[in-house]
């Protein structure tokens, strides 16, 4: 019975890894505060030995205001960070959300990306970006964006590892931009100069809770309603960070049970003297620790050229 519980739950923490959850933040707010949601999934992509990188972004307008941008980052600051940025009119039926992909040196106006400014083998596409239709109860619009980024761990002027248990984001916004067209280069106002509920601010995402080892790329994430952290912070993500949310306290609940047998284990044989079960536990931890040590180690419209 012992060698089955042993070999059940190290099969449960490795279907958690195989099966993984998106992770989730979300900042919502009223008329005059920023509000948008982030999923975020990665997918172990073995053909090309990296990660690609799935999002969905959503941001909600009051009272159907065209007015200003919201944008997310990938990064733990301006310089250098990969941004997605979203306008638009959101009472235009023929307009979609813009989904302008840019990146800035230092404080200057972020630039738009193009295909030739990646680095080889990385790609974006954004997958959808659509206004629903406005919500009776608020009087709110929500955009809704779908991208993938192919071979994100190798943008190169960021912090921006698929593997770090607390990756850096940034947010920012602007609320009263006025646009006189939509276009993916627009010039855009400056957001406000105060972090926190001013302009922007920073969160960290669990990106390891969040990769799928999967045969086959996962789905979009979907952004779940009345979850605002799912593997998310808006300080950097210790232990107890990381386990927030039922998933993960299931798949860290399984690795403490199969180490704390492995231990017990270990523990009758130095008793007991049984070179056979010293074996089999010796492999165990050969095997957990390989492991744990190579844990740190599709397409649609692209980027505007």
């Amino acid at each position: 019975m012992g060698r089955l519980r042993i070999l059940a739950v190290a099969a449960l923490s490795l279907a958690f890894l195989a099966h993984s959850e998106p992770v989730q933040y979300c900042r919502r707010g009223g008329p005059s505060e920023i509000d948008f949601c982030l999923g975020a999934l990665i997918y172990s992509n073995t053909s090309t030995s990296s990660h690609d990188l799935f999002l969905t972004f959503t941001i909600t307008r009051h009272s159907g205001s065209a007015l200003g941008w919201t944008a997310v980052g990938a990064g733990n600051r301006m310089n250098g960070a990969l941004m997605l940025i979203i306008y638009g009119d959101p009472l235009s039926p023929t307009s979609p959300p813009i989904v302008s992909i840019r990146a800035s040196t230092g404080h200057s106006q972020p630039a738009l990306l193009s295909r030739s400014d990646l680095p080889p083998g990385m790609d974006l596409r954004v997958v959808s970006s659509l206004w629903a239709a406005p919500s009776p109860a608020s009087n709110t619009h929500t955009a809704t964006v779908h991208l993938v980024c192919y071979s994100c761990d190798l943008w190169p002027t960021a912090d921006l590892s698929p593997l770090s248990s607390s990756q850096p984001w940034i947010w920012a916004w602007n609320p009263s931009q006025p646009f006189d067209v939509y276009t993916f280069d627009a010039h855009l106002a400056m957001h406000k100069h105060h972090a926190g509920a001013g302009g922007w601010g920073n969160f960290y995402l669990d990106m390891r809770r969040a990769v799928s080892t999967a045969r086959y790329p996962p789905s979009l994430p979907p952004i779940r309603p009345g979850v605002d952290r799912l593997g998310a912070s808006d300080t950097p993500l210790s232990l107890a960070g990381m386990v927030t949310g039922k998933g993960s306290i299931v798949h860290a609940l399984g690795v403490w049970l199969f180490w704390a047998e492995v231990r017990r284990r270990r523990k009758q044989v130095s008793s007991a003297a049984d070179p056979a079960w010293a074996k089999l536990n010796d492999t165990a931890f050969v095997v957990a620790d390989s492991d744990d040590e190579s844990e740190k180690e599709g397409k649609a419209d692209s980027v505007e050229d």
